[in-house]
């Protein structure tokens, strides 16, 4: 079907004005514009829609008077359609599907979203724990209309900000013998009981820093929680290597654990990164984006990375 909303538009005008004249005049078109969209009309229905008359303007057939009705429901959801297509992209209502693979989101993602949820209309947002791949993958096929994960070979038609850059730690239990120390070197973990963080991406990166620095631990668990990492180690089970930390040292299990900056030299630091799709994104989206810009530009952002010579100092 080859007809456009505006020939439509012209038959309803016309029929509704009585005659192609005073349709013409109204819509500020030539009378052969129209002539011309309602022929059209007719030979892709293959009815005659109107009947031409000079003295009376024009007269809807049984078929037109059909066709007519169907014409202006059309019309009016189109126009519904629009304004709440206007609206989406103007006002903050409407549902947001965000991924997440970010270990400690839960430390920042409702600050993040208050704000949204609290001015919205008739907001939903529907957090979708992932890993980096399935990260990416959500905003291929559309699934996610953002995503928060780490930049692992990030696809090339996925747009993303970067928002923290995180370098790796020592993260130990209260009473470890390293956990009174202001930095730590890789070396120095030689032998110690190991608990590795065993996730996709992740596993190959801990396990590439150790090779880098010659360093060989006990590895005596892993896991692919970051929190049964935390509550492991605060056990006193063994230490590990984290990048991101909550704002708090508490884990699940009562315990707390000491984050130790590493003075060894990094190299490819991982970044959190926010991706979209490319083109323009819609109200919601654009606010989430924006606000998780302002988030990571804040102070507070910077609780979640342990840097030299500032070792954790939390309560």
């Amino acid at each position: 079907m080859n007809i456009s909303i505006k020939a439509i538009k012209y038959f309803v005008v016309t029929c509704e004005l009585g005659s192609v004249s005073s349709a013409s005049e109204q819509l500020r078109i030539s009378n052969s514009a129209i002539s011309v969209a309602i022929d059209a009309l007719e030979h892709e229905f293959g009815v005659q829609l109107l009947l031409r008359q000079r003295s009376k303007g024009v007269v809807l057939t049984p078929a037109g008077r059909n066709i007519l009705s169907y014409a202006k429901h059309l019309l009016e959801e189109y126009s519904q359609f629009f304004s709440n297509g206007k609206e989406t992209n103007t006002r903050l209502k409407g549902s947001l599907k965000v991924g997440y693979f970010a270990p400690v989101s839960p430390a920042f993602l409702p600050d993040i979203l208050r704000p949204i949820l609290d001015q919205g209309e008739d907001v939903f947002v529907d957090l979708i724990a992932c890993n980096n791949e399935q990260a990416q993958e959500g905003l291929l096929r559309g699934r996610f209309d953002v995503a928060i994960f780490l930049d692992y070979a990030i696809h090339a038609d996925i747009k993303y900000d970067t928002l923290l850059q995180i370098p790796p730690y020592l993260a130990v239990s209260e009473n470890h013998h390293l956990a009174t120390r202001t930095s730590v070197s890789f070396r120095e973990l030689e032998g110690e009981n190991f608990i590795l963080l065993n996730l996709p991406n992740t596993l190959e990166y801990y396990a590439n820093m150790l090779k880098r620095f010659e360093v060989k631990p006990n590895v005596v668990l892993g896991a692919s929680n970051v929190e049964m990492v935390r509550s492991a180690v605060a056990s006193g089970i063994g230490c590990s290597i984290l990048n991101m930390r909550p704002k708090t040292r508490a884990t699940y299990s009562g315990a707390g654990v000491d984050c130790i900056p590493l003075s060894d030299p990094q190299e490819n630091l991982l970044e959190l990164v926010i991706g979209y799709m490319p083109g323009p994104p819609r109200k919601l989206a654009q606010v989430f984006i924006e606000n998780c810009r302002s988030y990571f530009s804040s102070e507070q952002a910077q609780m979640h990375t342990v840097k030299l010579q500032c070792k954790d100092t939390h309560t």
